[in-house]
């Protein structure tokens, strides 16, 4: 069997496009990924591990609010002065690095209002706080698509949070392609449309929640290009969902006035070390992505067993479900390991990598999340 037949589940977080607004997807880890590899061999290419690999681009790999390292180690090694001359010209936008690019990609950074994310005051009025427009911006989800997602919901955050993303998707894929192409690229504004006027939660239609299920089942088991509704910036799709789901958390109060954060900064009472257990209170603006989405993970499970949806809302809870089986299934020790064999086996794919050099990070991959339970 082929490498990409067996990695579907874990390519949740496999970086998708680049930091640029509105070029071409350039995908920077897989970039690197390549250079080594035909540089240095597969071997070599996919001996770094998560902890090596993530404290070179953070101070604290430990802290769910770790700052970043503008120069890594790497940086200094002989090979990265060849490696930024392979990257293609233009792919990188005024301001940006591809250490950024890494770091974005990578799910190490924030969303801190007017730090990290550009928060206006009607940005503030149309999300109903600060800090949770700062979630949703970064997630890239429009204010109406958020609030209507929400509404249809009830209290089921997680759940919504993936709605929303599949209607902004969806919305995006709509702008972005000539409405002759629907049709052939399976897009249907209908089901935009009839979901935007919907106010009756029972009567949001099986088939038009399949359709979204299905968006977002691709999205965040692929690399869905600008046109197909990728993120404008680059963010994967899953880190898209935890922040919308940390935007409702932050916009509902987050169990308490003022949530756990203070400014820009976490209350002494939040967290500040791995891992994020179940009902540990966090300030999602001061953490990074890959600690929101530990966050997000627990919320599944609570919404699954405390708050079951009713069984005729199954589409899309049958494709959260999956998603949470799909984050249960990364272990974080293992987070570099699956991205690997991921983009190893997209490489593969291409061509531009023989099967037998993306089994190495297959088998690496599996080795180290075969018989996780939690």
């Amino acid at each position: 069997m082929k490498p990409h037949l067996r990695l579907a589940v874990f390519a949740s977080l496999l970086p998708l496009s680049s930091l640029a607004a509105d070029t071409p997807p350039f995908d920077a880890y897989k970039a690197l990924v390549q250079f080594r590899v035909q540089n240095h061999g597969a071997a070599s290419a996919f001996d770094a591990t998560t902890n090596p690999l993530l404290s070179q681009l953070q101070v604290d790999t430990a802290s769910p609010y770790s700052d970043l390292i503008d120069q890594p180690v790497m940086a200094n090694e002989t090979w990265w002065p060849v490696f930024l001359e392979s990257v293609p010209s233009g792919v990188v936008a005024p301001g940006d690095t591809i250490v950024g690019m890494l770091q974005w990609q990578l799910g190490l950074t924030k969303a801190r209002p007017n730090v990290d994310v550009t928060v206006s005051d009607e940005d503030t009025a149309r999300y109903r706080g600060h800090e949770a427009a700062a979630n949703a911006l970064k997630a890239e989800v429009d204010a109406d698509i958020f609030w209507k997602a929400r509404d249809l919901n009830g209290s089921h955050f997680a759940e919504a949070a993936g709605e929303a993303v599949a209607l902004q998707i969806l919305r995006d894929q709509i702008a972005r392609n000539d409405a002759e192409d629907y049709e052939s690229l399976a897009i249907k504004p209908d089901v935009l449309r009839r979901y935007m006027e919907q106010t009756n939660p029972e009567r949001v239609d099986d088939s038009g929640r399949e359709y979204l299920g299905t968006i977002l089942r691709h999205a965040i088991t692929s690399r869905p290009s600008f046109e197909d509704g990728g993120s404008r910036r680059g963010l994967p799709t899953i880190y898209r969902v935890a922040r919308t789901a940390a935007a409702y958390a932050d916009a509902d109060g987050y169990t308490r006035p003022g949530g756990y954060c203070s400014g820009n900064q976490p209350r002494p009472s939040a967290p500040d070390t791995w891992p994020i257990q179940s009902g540990s209170p966090l300030c999602f603006v001061a953490a990074h992505d890959r600690a929101v989405t530990a966050w997000y993970r627990w919320e599944l499970r609570d919404e699954a067993v405390r708050r079951p949806p009713p069984p005729e809302q199954s589409g899309l809870s049958k494709l959260m479900h999956w998603v949470g089986v799909a984050l249960l299934l990364i272990d974080g020790a293992a987070f570099m390991e699956t991205i690997d064999a991921a983009v190893a086996d997209d490489l593969a794919f291409e061509g531009a990598l023989s099967d037998e050099e993306a089994e190495l990070a297959s088998r690496r991959a599996s080795r180290l999340t075969c018989g996780i339970h939690r």
